[in-house]
């Protein structure tokens, strides 16, 4: 695809068929993109049509964030001056959050419109306890896994509180994490150390019950 390359597109709803819609398309030109080990780009969308996307660089950021309509690339300013990040997400309520593993930081930005351009403003940097493992909810949660002493907590970032706490056996291995859409319930992947077998773990948030479990048989194969 070429830059500003004109696409042609039927609109079937007009009272004249023959009217036509003409967009322009333009193409951003990234290198470096960071490359997972599922071999998947790692990116995320917003609803305001802001894309970011992880390169493989530091200097001066490991990632970049655009403006699709415009193609312009949107500068963070960090309160810390950071500019290495590994998790970064677009949650329900408009804003981002960015998460950085060697200084255990999390930062929420909330964006600002004005003049029909939109900015982000870094609203609070949190410092985290220790974690292996984290995850960003929709709404705005973060799980984060200690495997120091094999539990799960499930932190509410803007009350700076734990909402649920969830202990697994201390044989077994994360391996994965899946949240509901309402954030009710937590599911659970682990894989026990000598056997291999799997099994998923369906926790109630607000209980922090224990409601179902299943375990595959088949760990050996």
């Amino acid at each position: 695809m070429t830059s500003n390359s004109d696409v042609k597109i039927p609109i079937e709803e007009a009272p004249d068929k023959n009217k036509i819609l003409d967009m322009k398309a333009k193409t951003v030109r990234i290198d470096n993109i960071r490359i997972n080990k599922n071999g998947e780009k790692i990116f995320a969308i917003s609803d305001n049509i802001h894309f970011s996307i992880s390169l493989n660089r530091i200097d001066p950021y490991n990632f970049k964030i655009f403006d699709v309509k415009s193609a312009k690339e949107i500068i963070l300013n960090f309160p810390d001056w950071q500019n290495e990040i590994d998790f970064l997400s677009f949650i329900d309520d408009g804003n981002m959050i960015i998460i950085n593993i060697r200084y255990y930081r999390a930062y929420i930005f909330s964006s600002k419109e004005k003049d029909n351009n939109i900015t982000w403003v870094c609203k609070s940097m949190i410092e985290l306890k220790y974690f292996k493992k984290i995850y960003i909810t929709p709404k705005g949660k973060l799980i984060i896994f200690n495997d120091t002493i094999y539990e799960i907590t499930m932190w509410d970032i803007e009350k700076l509180s734990a909402n649920t706490r969830i202990l697994i056996d201390w044989i077994c291995t994360l391996e994965y994490i899946e949240i509901s859409d309402d954030d009710k319930l937590l599911f659970v992947c682990t894989k026990d150390k000598k056997t291999k077998e799997t099994s998923v773990f369906a926790y109630s948030t607000e209980t922090e019950i224990n409601i179902s479990s299943f375990t595959s048989k088949f760990g050996n194969r």
